[in-house]
């Protein structure tokens, strides 16, 4: 009977605010308020989500004191999401603003070094954010800054973009027809890159990320072009500098030239003498010429492989024992073969 009474009090529409996004304040209650149940209380006061048919109620706390009654959710009001509050005719709706996301910005291009072969094939760039899919040569740029003039289709457009699973890097493949000796494209455009000549890859501000941000800032990677890299990889050159026993120093290897970042961090591994790969860190320097090994383990006295998938190539796609121009007439989607070659390391 108190509570049907309380509902025809409430004709004076009462006053409903969110106090800090963080609870729903309602006054002008009557004075009878104070001895409702918290069923009643619930009953009166109602918060739901405005877009949902049902009108389920949150789950909550309401409490009366000094004439304000007091809804607290169980879980707090997600950003975003629209929600009504109902308080016998009165109604209120509200939506607190979502925090603004900071952009994302271009974290890394690779290779890192400021002098390219004129060979060079690709180039990774890394985001802090995921990045939207589609469309994406609109946003790059690669300038000629000797000769002050945009080298034009530097990129072979592909069609099926080359991105990581979290979309936070993206593969930029330079048209290796304008790489490749004797080949139409090099003959008719000329190449993209020349010894000598020093180069500028923009990565355009509005670039949007998976959210529909723009990049925080455009991003330039100066270089200068250098002597063509047509040599194939050779591990038995490679530099090894074998750790210490006993400790957990890393095993260092230097290429003696850049290899491709993402490839030689899945594509070279150190084995034990019965062929178990073992658990550690990879780490690279600056330049992708430095690879450093450093186990999870302690190293044990004795021998252990380096071993190195032959499909390892370097940013101008030379592999383990084979110049990039050898596959010339090779399909582009042809199926990798794995091999591997190992070289030897005594930890003593």
């Amino acid at each position: 009977m108190i509570f049907s009474i309380l509902l025809l009090a409430l004709a004076a529409d009462p006053t409903i605010r969110v106090a800090a996004g963080k609870t729903v304040e309602v006054t002008g209650l009557p004075d009878t308020v104070k001895t409702q149940t918290p069923e009643q209380l619930a009953a009166l006061v109602r918060v739901t989500v405005a877009a949902n048919d049902a009108g389920t109620s949150l789950l909550g706390t309401h409490a009366v004191k000094d004439g304000t009654l007091t809804f607290t959710p169980r879980f707090p009001f997600e950003p975003g999401v629209t929600y009504r509050v109902s308080a016998g005719t009165a109604t209120h709706e509200f939506t607190l603003p979502k925090p603004k996301a900071e952009p994302a910005t271009v974290t890394l291009i690779e290779p890192t070094a400021d002098k390219l072969p004129e060979n060079t094939l690709r180039f990774y760039l890394h985001f802090s954010k995921p990045m939207a899919k589609g469309d994406i040569y609109k946003y790059l740029t690669l300038t000629n800054d000797t000769d002050k003039k945009t080298v034009t289709v530097p990129f072979l457009e592909l069609e099926q973009e080359l991105w990581s699973p979290d979309q936070k890097r993206v593969t930029i493949v330079i048209d290796p027809g304008r790489i490749k000796r004797e080949v139409k494209p090099l003959l008719d455009l000329g190449p993209v890159l020349e010894k000598g000549k020093t180069y500028t890859l923009t990565v355009a501000k509005d670039w949007l990320d998976a959210n529909d941000t723009p990049l925080a800032a455009a991003f330039h990677k100066t270089f200068t072009a250098t002597a063509a890299d047509r040599d194939a990889i050779d591990p038995e050159k490679w530099a090894v500098t074998p750790p210490k026993v006993g400790g957990r120093d890393a095993l260092s290897v230097n290429f003696g030239k850049p290899l491709d970042a993402a490839l030689v961090r899945r594509l070279v591994w150190v084995e034990d003498a019965k062929g178990t790969k073992l658990d550690g860190t990879v780490t690279l320097d600056k330049t992708e010429t430095f690879w450093r090994f450093t186990p999870k383990a302690a190293w044990a006295a004795g021998e252990y492989n380096l071993t190195v998938a032959t499909h390892l190539e370097d940013p101008c796609g030379n592999r383990v024992g084979e110049p990039f121009e050898v596959d010339l007439l090779q399909p582009v989607g042809r199926t990798v073969e794995t091999k591997t070659v190992t070289r030897p390391v005594v930890v003593k």
